[in-house]
Formats: structure tokens, C-alpha cells, sequence
């Protein structure tokens, strides 16, 4: 008798066929697809096995045939012939019936296989749009920081105004100046007018007193002497009055101009301290923006990178997959083994009818 098929038999573990929670790197892939590589080999020489079994399988029916004229002609062994052969087409059958249900089940393990590897694939595919996306999104927050950036740099064109606003102070305070001295000029002259007014005055005060001491007989000369003389002092006195009045006007009119000029440069003065103190706001913001493009044009380097590994990782495991789907297709649909199952279930059910056979014809005897 032949040695039991179940002896020599390769039952792959469930853990061979069970997937993995995620393909979170290359070498998981690899081992996967390595698995699944050995599991087909496994399969292949499972079914040579099988082959083998069955030959077996033929070389032990045709000894039975061969034993059985001898074993009628012996009445007395007839009994344990018997025996032994119906144990023999017992665990035949036994057999066949457990090679049938291993191959049903390691056909049905390796399409559970197949599709866990399908579903995995799909997620991972799922998970890589999803990062493809979150990249897309990366890349128009990244133009918009951009656009910022262009518009603080255009800012920074217009803060350069305030130089010319400097300017302009500056030439407000030189005109101030100027009217100051000015200012200084008129009162000086104002004072040297007020000496001359009191030195004329001096001057009249002695010549009536010169005058009052000459003899009577020249009173009307003197008479009409001083009436020439304050009759100029009058006009002298009108003159220096009027004088006076344009030059309080003028004195007046510069104070306004001062005051004006200088409540001018004090709101300007403010303006730019407002403006520099913007500026200096801008200006920091616009380095915290340039560091911040930096840092996204190294994140964005990154994120290339990271794309670009992630498109070859994509290719391969794709090449993968189409060949794992080449080679499933060519283990599963491919006619030559369904017809060796086939044949080899016809086989096994040949052998059976004949040990049935060969049992009745022992039945009888």
C-alpha cells in the first residue's frame, strides 16, 4: 500500500493568507507580494503532489486488481481480504474526500488573498489622491504668501515717500528760520527808529530853549521858527506812527505765519513718526513673511520630493499589482489546470467506482 497523501501534503498557515493592515513602506509591498509569489509556487507544487498522489493512486488500484484473482481463490483469507479492503476503500475515499476539501480551501484562501491584496491596493491608492490633494492645496496656499510678498515689496516702493515728506520739513523749517531773522531785522529797525524819535525830540527840547533865551523883538521869527519845526516833528511823528503800525502789522502777520509753519511742521513731524513707526511694522512683517515663504519653499522641496517618490512607488507597486494579476489569472482561468482538476476529479472519481466495484464483486463472493 501506498503512504497516505496527507503525510507529504504542504498545508500553508492562515497568517499566509491574511493581509496587511496598511503598506505604510516598500519592504512591506515586497514582502507581500513575496508571500504571494510563494504561495503560488506552494500551489504548484502542491498540485505536482497531487499528480503524484494520483499515480500512486493507480499503481495501488491496479495491484488491488492484480491481488484480487488470487484472493478469490483463497476462500479461507477471504475474510481479511475483505477486511483489509474495504479499510483500503475506506481511506481512499477517506482521501480523496480530504484532497477534494484541501483543494477547495486553498482555492478559496488564495481569492481571499487575492482580493485583501485588491481592497489594500485601493486604499493605499485612496490614501495617495488624498496626499496629491492635500499638496494641491499646500501649493496655492504657498502663491497666495507669494502675492503677499508682492504686495509688502510694493508697499515698501511707497514708504519711500516719506523721504521726499523729510524733505519737505526740512525746507519748512529753513523758511521758519527765515522768517525769524526777519523778525530780528524789523525789531532792529524798530529800535534804531524809536533812538532817532527821542534824539529829534532831544534836539527840539534844546533849540525852543535857545530860542526862549533870545531878545523879545525876534518873537514872531521864533514863533514861526517853531511852528516850522513842529509842524516837521508833526509829520515826523506821523511818519514814525505809521511806521510803527506797519511794522506791528508786518510783526503780526510774521507771528501768525510762525505760529502756522510751526503747527505745519508739527503735524507732519507726527505724520512721519506715524509713518516711520508703520514702516517699521511693515518691515518686520515682511521679514516674518519672507521667512515664512522660505520655510514653505523648503517644505514645498520637500513635498516634490515626497510626490515624486511617492509616483515611482505608485508605478512599481502598479507594475506589481498587473503582474500579480497576470499570474493569478493565469493560475485560476487558465484552461490546462482546470482541465487537470477536472481530470484529476474524473480520476479520483474513477477510482472510487472501481473500489466500490471491487467491494460489491467481494460482497458477493
Amino acid at each position: 500500500m501506498t503512504s497516505s497523501p496527507s503525510s507529504n501534503m504542504l498545508l500553508l498557515p492562515p497568517s499566509a493568507f491574511q493581509s496587511t493592515l496598511s503598506f505604510n513602506s516598500t519592504s512591506e509591498k515586497e514582502h507581500q507580494t513575496k508571500t504571494v509569489h510563494e504561495q503560488l509556487e506552494q500551489l504548484q507544487v502542491e498540485m505536482g503532489r497531487l499528480r503524484t498522489n494520483n499515480e500512486a493512486l493507480k499503481i495501488s488500484g491496479r495491484d488491488l486488481l492484480d491481488r484480487a484473482p488470487p484472493l478469490v481463490n483463497l476462500p479461507r483469507h477471504s475474510n481479511i481480504v475483505q477486511e483489509t479492503l474495504e479499510d483500503l476503500i475506506q481511506q481512499q475515499a477517506t482521501e480523496i474526500d480530504r484532497l477534494r476539501n484541501e483543494l477547495e480551501r486553498e482555492k478559496s484562501r488564495c481569492l481571499m488573498a487575492i482580493n485583501e491584496v485588491e481592497q489594500t491596493l485601493r486604499s493605499k491608492e485612496l490614501t495617495w489622491k488624498a496626499q496629491l490633494n492635500e499638496f494641491e492645496i499646500r501649493s496655492a496656499e504657498l502663491q497666495k504668501v507669494r502675492k503677499e510678498k508682492l504686495y509688502y515689496e510694493q508697499l515698501l516702493s511707497s514708504q519711500k515717500s516719506l523721504i521726499s515728506t523729510d524733505n519737505s520739513n526740512n525746507k519748512l523749517s529753513q523758511q521758519l528760520e527765515q522768517r525769524e531773522k526777519e523778525n530780528a531785522a524789523l525789531n532792529e529797525e524798530m529800535r534804531l527808529l524809536t533812538i532817532r524819535l527821542t534824539s529829534m525830540n532831544d534836539v527840539l527840547t534844546l533849540q525852543e530853549e535857545k530860542l526862549e533865551q533870545k531878545t523879545s523883538n525876534n518873537h514872531e521869527k521864533r514863533q514861526s521858527l517853531l511852528n516850522c519845526w513842529r509842524t516837521k516833528v508833526y509829520d515826523l511823528l506821523m511818519q514814525l506812527k505809521s511806521m510803527e503800525l506797519i511794522l506791528k502789522n508786518n510783526s503780526s502777520k510774521f507771528s501768525n505765519d510762525v505760529e502756522q509753519l510751526q503747527g505745519k511742521v508739527n503735524e507732519l513731524l507726527h505724520e512721519n513718526k506715524l509713518l516711520q513707526t508703520q514702516y517699521d511694522e511693515r518691515k518686520i512683517h515682511i521679514q516674518y513673511l519672507e521667512s515664512k515663504l522660505h520655510q514653505s519653499d523648503s517644505n514645498l522641496t520637500i513635498i516634490l520630493d515626497e510626490n515624486t517618490s511617492l509616483k515611482q512607488r505608485l508605478r512599481s507597486y502598479e507594475q506589481t499589482e498587473q503582474v500579480i494579476r497576470e499570474m493569478i489569472i493565469k493560475h485560476t482561468t487558465n484552461p490546462q489546470y482546470d482541465n487537470l482538476f477536472k481530470t484529476i476529479n474524473k480520476t479520483l472519481s474513477i477510482y472510487e467506482q472501481r473500489l466500490n466495484y471491487i467491494n460489491k464483486r467481494f460482497l458477493v463472493l
